[in-house]
């Protein structure tokens, strides 16, 4: 019983720890060109790939040239192990590995389908809305799948805070929306209505935000008080 449980800490560590390794990597090579090759190809081909639409009806393999160079920091990670670990943890490790390689790149293009079968939780799409939060705003949330690394590290943003790191400009960081099936709101056009009382639009075809509804039931209540005549 005891080896058991030592064998699934092992799991459940390589795991996370491979998920530290995805949002190092991707932080700090993803999206600064250090390494020419894996950023022209992340972000001149995955980001550019979905800059105008996040969501398409299957995944576009633009990836699969750069998953390679995660095995700069996972084959010290392994001899590591292999040097520590006795034979039956060891091969626990791999396991670990090997499933945390295949859940993030298999969860990553999930994010990109149009439909996915996972849809039906709350989890995935939370999770898939803080990765097109991160195509939108490429220097937060790094991480694939566990964002906690990213609220570790001060990179994380679920869209309706503001980091302390960025411009302090509110209606920056409004929260934003990419699509109603993504139930993510797009950044809010400002303009002047009438009366100097504020309205507010989104892109086209999303719909209205709740601050427009606000502001538009204020308008009504106002353009309806009777007139009263002295």
């Amino acid at each position: 019983m005891k080896t058991c449980a030592f064998i699934l800490l092992t799991v459940i560590a390589t795991y996370y720890v491979a998920s530290l390794i995805q949002t190092i990597f991707h932080r700090f090579f993803g999206h600064v060109p250090r390494v020419a090759k894996l950023y022209e190809t992340h972000v001149k081909g995955h980001h550019a790939q979905y800059a105008r639409e996040m969501l398409s009806d299957r995944w576009i393999p633009t990836e699969q040239h750069i998953t390679g160079y995660y095995a700069i920091p996972f084959i010290p990670l392994v001899c590591a192990a292999y040097c520590l670990l006795p034979g039956i943890y060891f091969i626990a490790h791999l396991c670990g590995l090997a499933f945390a390689i295949w859940w993030h790149i298999y969860l990553h293009r999930q994010y990109h389908v149009r439909g996915a079968w996972w849809e039906r939780f709350a989890w995935f799409r939370e999770k898939r809305s803080l990765h097109f939060l991160h195509h939108q705003k490429p220097h937060r949330n790094f991480a694939i799948v566990e964002y906690s690394w990213d609220l570790l590290f001060g990179t994380f943003d679920d869209g309706f805070s503001i980091p302390a790191v960025e411009n302090k400009d509110p209606n920056r960081h409004r929260s934003t929306q990419i699509g109603r099936e993504l139930h993510l709101p797009l950044p809010a056009k400002r303009e002047e209505g009438r009366g100097g009382l504020e309205s507010f639009r989104t892109v086209p075809g999303i719909g209205r935000s709740s601050t427009a509804r606000s502001l538009q039931s204020r308008r009504v209540v106002q353009t309806s008080k009777p007139k009263i005549n002295l």
